[in-house]
């Protein structure tokens, strides 16, 4: 006897033949690291020396002073690994941080022109905050790295709707990069 599209039936009595998956591969590590933010205390400073680069991140976000960040910012947070080890930075400011490297008369230009923007968009002061630094210690995903570190400001800042960073366009290569919108720009700033 056969079936209808030719396959012998089984013999009667014995059923089907049992169908044998074959044996699954070892499991492998997760190719994404655990990744866990905290809120940065002044003893990751000596962490952060190693990968923070003083001079990118004025050049990137404004006036930089990693001590200052960690104490005086209104979140400061650290990512760290699976062991412990500090992979990431983020500093998040009530107000636009200064801009380096630029006259003061540019530097008030270039901050209030940051300011409108905000507003004309919806992010006014009072549901908005700044990006004052961001670095991920390099070998570690950044998307990985950032994203906790963003969920950790958000959780600790409840009435913020947005971060904001006014930026020059070098900042689409960095980690915070895929995490950012771009709402507005001159020649030489982006918000």
């Amino acid at each position: 006897r056969s079936s209808s599209d030719g396959a012998p039936y089984p013999a009667a009595g014995r059923g089907p033949s049992p169908v044998v998956a074959p044996p699954r591969p070892p499991r492998q590590a997760s190719m994404s690291p655990t990744i866990a933010a905290a809120p940065a205390v002044p003893s990751d400073a000596i962490a952060l020396e190693a990968f923070v680069d003083r001079a990118a991140q004025s050049k990137l976000y404004g006036k930089f002073d990693l001590g200052d960040a960690i104490e005086n910012a209104s979140v400061s947070v650290v990512a760290k690994d699976e062991s412990g080890e500090v992979v990431g930075f983020l500093s998040i400011t009530r107000d636009p941080p200064a801009p380096f490297g630029v006259t003061k008369d540019k530097a008030v230009s270039r901050l209030q022109w940051a300011k409108t923007e905000a507003s004309f968009f919806g992010y006014a002061s009072d549901v908005a905050a700044w990006v004052s630094g961001c670095a991920v210690r390099e070998g570690h995903p950044a998307g990985a790295v950032v994203a906790p570190m963003l969920r950790a400001a958000f959780a600790a800042l409840p009435h913020v709707e947005a971060v904001l960073v006014a930026s020059p366009p070098e900042l689409e290569r960095e980690p915070l990069a895929k995490h950012l919108k771009k709402l507005s720009k001159t020649t030489r700033f982006a918000l």
